[in-house]
């Protein structure tokens, strides 16, 4: 939501956005600007076991992250050591994520969601870095630049 990056691509464009939606993620994380919404279970036609697997989130994000969990109950597994790359070493730590949970990551260290009951609901929020060498030409879309503090 707000922003998508196509990392194929490397581009930021603008996304989806609701007002309230976008209120909601500012009180979690005031200034952030692009936001993730994902589900576990079937909406609509579209079937999602919601498990995300073990990924460190690309260069055009700021490493402080937020996750907010809704509907059912998760395990978010995190690897303490930032060169990890084995998500079954020791350094990986999985926390229970019950509805409601509001939790911060470092979003550059592997992260996942590996376990969810049936209608989970996950908001990630974060924050667009403002130097992106790796996206040129990136700026951020003028109705969220208008909304952010100068």
């Amino acid at each position: 939501m707000f922003h998508e990056e196509l990392l194929t691509k490397k581009r930021v464009i603008p996304a989806y956005f609701d007002e309230r939606l976008w209120q909601f993620c500012q009180r979690i994380y005031p200034g952030s600007n692009i936001a993730l919404l994902t589900f576990g279970g079937e909406a609509h036609g579209i079937k999602s076991n919601g498990k995300i697997l073990p990924h460190r989130d690309d260069t055009y994000a700021q490493e402080l992250a937020y996750g907010v969990n809704f509907g059912a109950s998760a395990a978010f597994g995190y690897n303490t050591d930032r060169r990890g790359n084995k998500f079954t070493a020791t350094t990986v730590e999985y926390y229970r994520l019950e509805p409601g949970t509001i939790y911060q990551f470092n979003c550059k260290h592997q992260h996942a969601v590996v376990r969810q009951e049936p209608g989970i609901f996950s908001l990630n929020i974060w924050t667009i870095r403002t130097n992106l060498d790796k996206y040129p030409g990136f700026a951020l879309a003028p109705n969220i630049a208008a909304l952010l503090p100068k």
